[in-house]
């Protein structure tokens, strides 16, 4: 509907959603990959937590080593084992947040200088989890501290599988295991700080371009929410997508709504 070009759609879930993912993208270029054979099997919790967590929640503590990680940690090694799915020269990932609102193709993803992009936002007041994240993704590359005042979280996120090959081989040589292992032991990671740190300050390649304009307008709290919605309907030339925090209380139908007003006015 929004992209005019012809990418290669991969979506990447669960193995017990495999069957349902396929009947509804039943004759769609869209290819399913299992979640399950791509994550390592220390991500996901063991049998019996599960049990622990109902009739003894008070003393689920004492199994934290078999507790696994949570998804939104499981999805980000998924999103690190790119290189086994895909050998392309660019892969645009997109979370379940973003929602694309005005037609876009190859061009607005991509320099035309012929070199590679890495998007990094300098907000004018940086929060403090990204802070965090940006420090905690040169601790796990055995990096100085730096500067924190940027972040690398952006939508569509543009990476190349070989940086990402590079990076997960460099986090196994530096730190002597297998790369899962390592950020299975750092607890809380950030896969886009964790990459773009990796790229402009361990890869350095020469044919990267830092862009400083994200493609998305987010909406992440009640006041990002009201700005967007409270002024005359209009996305910069730059933005092809919203991406949308499930936590305020909105409704699916209130952004539906406002995405096909924005179709509507560049189809007009």
């Amino acid at each position: 509907m929004f992209y005019r070009g012809s990418a290669h759609h991969i979506v990447v879930v669960p193995r017990e959603d495999v069957s349902l993912f396929k009947s509804i993208l039943k004759g769609d270029a869209v290819d399913i990959y299992v979640q399950n054979d791509l994550v390592d099997d220390i991500y996901y919790a063991k049998w019996f937590v599960d049990l622990i967590r109902r009739i003894a929640p008070n003393q689920l503590w004492r199994f934290n080593k078999f507790a696994g990680r949570p998804g939104w940690i499981i999805q980000q090694i998924v999103k690190l084992n790119i290189p086994k799915i895909v050998d392309s020269h660019q892969v645009a990932i997109l979370d379940s947040d973003v929602v694309f609102c005005r037609p876009f193709d190859d061009l607005h993803l991509d320099n035309q200088s012929g070199k590679r992009i890495l998007v990094r936002r300098e907000p004018k007041q940086e929060s403090a989890r990204h802070r965090e994240h940006v420090k905690e993704s040169r601790r796990i590359l055995h990096l100085p501290e730096g500067n924190t005042d940027h972040h690398y979280m952006a939508w569509p996120c543009i990476w190349y599988p070989d940086w990402v090959k590079e990076l997960t081989k460099y986090l196994g040589a530096i730190h002597g295991k297998f790369w899962q292992r390592v950020l299975y032991d750092a607890g809380t990671i950030s896969e886009y700080n964790l990459y773009g740190v990796f790229v402009e300050e361990v890869l350095r390649p020469k044919n990267l371009r830092i862009r400083k304009e994200s493609f998305h307008h987010i909406i992440w709290d009640e006041k990002s929410y009201n700005e967007m919605f409270s002024r005359p309907l209009k996305i910069d030339n730059d933005k092809i997508c919203l991406v949308i925090q499930s936590n305020l209380s909105v409704s699916v139908d209130t952004y539906k709504k406002y995405v096909e007003k924005i179709w509507e006015l560049y189809n007009d």
